[in-house]
C-alpha cells in the first residue's frame, strides 16, 4: 500500500446492492469500512476510487454518495448489454455521471468507467474474445499440481506457461485483444482487470500470474512498431493517465444522467426478481436499521449526560457489532436474497443478534436518561422476535404497566400506537399528566386461522394517538377504567364500528367476552 502497488477501492464493509439497500445502510457500511481502515491501517490509505462491479444494476444515488465522500472515479460492470453496445459504438463507456437535478452544473459529476464485456473475470477483460483471454489466466495452468477442479477454461484451450520459445506467439495473441478493446474508448489507455471472485488466496497464483505477465509485458514493450506500454498498475494509475490524456488532447468525457436498471446480461434475461425476493429478510433489514439508529442516538445522549460506568465501553462494543451485522447484509448477495439458503439463514441470525444488542442499548440508555441510573427492570420493546426466522409477536400489556415511547426523528411526530391488552376495561393515560385525555380505542383482535377469521377470546387491541416532540421520550400508563371508544361489532352486517372508524370485514363473527352486539332489527 505504501509503495502504491496495491490500492483499496471504495473501502466499504461490503460491495452493497444498489436497488434494495436503504441509503442509511449504504452510508453506514461505507463509514464502517473506512473507520476500520483508519483504525487498523492508517489515515493515509483512505480510498479515493470506487469499484462496483457485481451489483445487479447501478444507482446514481451511490455515485452521488461517492462524490460527496471525496471519491474521484468509479468502475462499473453490470450494465444492460444493449446499453453497453450503444456506449461502445460511440466510445462513451467512460463518462461523467451527473445527477438528474445537476442541469448544467458539473458539481455532481462523477468520472465513471463501464467495463465493456460480459463479466469482470479474466476471460472477459482482456478483449472481446473470451476463448483467447481465458488462456491468459495463469491460475488455470495445466500441470500446476494444484486442484483447480471446475476452473478449466470452458473453451478447452488451457493457459500455457510463457517461455522464450512461445512468448512471441503468445504476446501477439494477447496484444491483439488489447488493441481491439482499446478501440472502444476515447483515450489510448486501456484497463485490463486481472482477477475474479475468491482469487489470489494462494502463493501459487500470485507468483504464476506475475511471472508470466512480466514476460509478456517485456516482449510487448520491446516491439516498437506495436506502440504499446503494458504494465501492472492500480485503478488510480489508470484514471490518472486517462485524465492526463484528456487534458493533453483538450478533450472531455461525455455527460450521462439516469440509472442502470433493469440489468440484463444476455437476450431477455432481466435481473429483476431480486427486487422482491425473500421479503422477510428485506423487511428485517429496515426494522433493524430503525433499532440501530435509535441505539446510536440514545448511546450518544448517555455520553452527553455523563454516563461513565464500565458498562459504557461494553455497550459501545455491542453497537459496533450490531452495525457490522446490519452492514454485512447490505451485500449484493445479502439483501437481494440471492445467496444460498444456509447463507441467508446466517444473515438472518446475525441480524437477529444485532437487534438484541440494539435492544439492550436502548433499554439501558432509556433507563439512565429517565432515572439517571441503570437497572434491569426495563423490558424490551412491545414487539419481539423469538428467533431469526419468526414473525414478531406483541407482548401483552397489563394494568399498571408503563410503556415508554421514543421519537428518534428531529421533528414532531403524531403516531397511532396499538398494543395488546388482556382486559376490556383497560385505558391509557399520560404518566406525567394522567388527567389529560388521550385519544384511544379498544377493539377485538382478529386473526386468520385455518382459512377463516377468528376473534381472540382473551386479548384486545388498544390503539391510542401519541404526540411526541423531537428526540424525546413519552411515558404512558395503562390502568383500569372506562374506555373512551369501545369498538362495536355488528353480527349480521359484519362491521367494526366506533365513533371515528368504520371497518368492513369479510365474513361473519361470533362475539364473546362482554363485547356489545346488536340484533338484526337494531341495525
Amino acid at each position: 500500500l505504501k509503495s502504491k502497488k496495491l490500492e483499496i477501492l471504495t473501502g466499504g464493509w461490503v460491495m452493497p446492492d444498489e436497488a434494495n439497500s436503504h441509503y442509511y445502510g449504504v452510508i453506514s457500511q461505507l463509514m464502517e469500512g473506512h473507520e476500520w481502515i483508519r483504525n487498523h491501517i492508517g489515515e493515509d490509505y483512505k480510498p479515493k476510487n470506487h469499484w462496483s462491479i457485481d451489483p445487479f444494476g447501478l444507482s446514481p444515488t451511490v455515485s452521488y454518495f461517492m462524490k460527496l465522500s471525496n471519491f474521484s472515479n468509479g468502475v462499473l460492470q453490470r450494465v444492460h448489454y444493449s446499453v453497453k453496445k450503444y456506449l461502445a459504438e460511440r466510445k462513451e463507456l467512460e463518462f461523467m455521471w451527473r445527477q438528474l437535478w445537476g442541469n448544467r452544473d458539473n458539481s455532481t459529476d462523477f468520472t465513471t468507467h463501464v467495463m465493456p464485456f460480459f463479466s469482470y473475470d479474466i476471460p472477459h477483460t482482456c478483449g472481446p474474445d473470451p476463448k483467447i483471454c481465458c488462456q491468459f489466466d495463469f491460475r488455470r495452468t495445466a500441470g500446476s499440481g494444484m486442484d483447480w477442479s471446475g476452473m478449466d477454461c470452458p473453451w478447452k484451450l488451457p493457459p500455457v506457461v510463457i517461455t522464450e520459445n512461445n512468448v512471441k506467439e503468445r504476446a501477439a495473441l494477447l496484444y491483439d485483444q488489447y488493441r481491439k478493446k482499446a478501440q472502444l474508448f476515447k483515450t489510448n489507455v486501456v484497463l485490463v482487470p486481472l482477477g475474479d471472485d475468491f482469487r489470489y488466496d494462494t502463493e501459487f497464483e500470485w507468483n504464476n500470474q506475475y511471472s508470466n505477465y512480466i514476460k509478456l509485458f517485456k516482449y510487448m514493450n520491446e516491439q516498437n512498431e506495436w506502440n504499446v506500454n503494458a504494465r501492472f498498475g492500480t485503478v488510480d494509475d489508470y484514471f490518472r493517465l486517462v485524465h492526463e490524456r484528456l487534458h493533453e488532447d483538450n478533450d472531455k468525457l461525455p455527460v450521462l444522467s439516469g440509472d442502470f436498471f433493469t440489468y440484463a446480461d444476455r437476450n431477455d434475461h432481466y435481473w429483476s426478481g431480486y427486487y422482491t425476493s425473500r421479503p422477510f429478510h428485506k423487511r428485517f433489514d429496515r426494522v433493524l436499521q430503525h433499532y440501530i439508529r435509535t441505539a446510536e442516538i440514545l448511546y450518544s445522549f448517555m455520553g452527553i449526560k455523563g454516563f461513565k460506568e464500565r458498562n459504557a465501553l461494553r455497550l459501545f462494543g455491542l453497537l459496533v457489532e450490531a452495525r457490522r451485522w446490519m452492514n454485512l447484509f447490505q451485500h449484493h448477495d445479502g439483501i437481494t436474497g440471492t445467496s444460498k439458503d444456509e447463507v441467508m439463514a446466517d444473515y438472518g441470525q446475525k441480524m437477529f443478534e444485532a437487534m438484541k444488542k440494539s435492544e439492550e442499548i436502548i433499554t439501558t440508555a432509556a433507563d439512565f436518561l429517565l432515572r439517571q441510573k441503570t437497572s434491569q427492570d426495563l423490558s424490551t420493546p412491545s414487539k419481539s422476535l423469538r428467533t431469526s426466522e419468526s414473525l414478531p409477536i406483541k407482548r401483552i400489556v397489563v394494568h399498571r404497566s408503563e410503556v415508554i415511547l421514543f421519537n428518534s426523528l428531529g421533528n414532531l411526530r403524531m403516531e397511532t400506537i396499538c398494543v395488546h391488552v388482556n382486559a376490556l376495561n383497560t385505558v391509557v393515560v399520560l404518566a406525567s399528566e394522567p388527567n389529560t385525555t388521550v385519544l384511544q380505542q379498544i377493539g377485538p383482535i382478529l386473526e386468520f386461522v385455518h382459512n377463516k377469521w377468528v376473534i381472540d377470546s382473551k386479548l384486545y387491541e388498544l390503539c391510542f394517538v401519541s404526540t411526541i416532540p423531537p428526540l424525546s421520550f413519552q411515558k404512558y400508563l395503562f390502568k383500569s377504567g372506562v374506555p373512551h371508544n369501545k369498538a362495536v361489532i355488528r353480527l349480521s352486517s359484519t362491521e367494526l364500528q366506533s365513533r371515528l372508524y368504520l371497518i368492513l370485514c369479510l365474513s361473519l363473527y361470533l362475539i364473546f367476552n362482554k363485547m356489545q352486539s346488536y340484533s338484526e332489527n337494531q341495525i
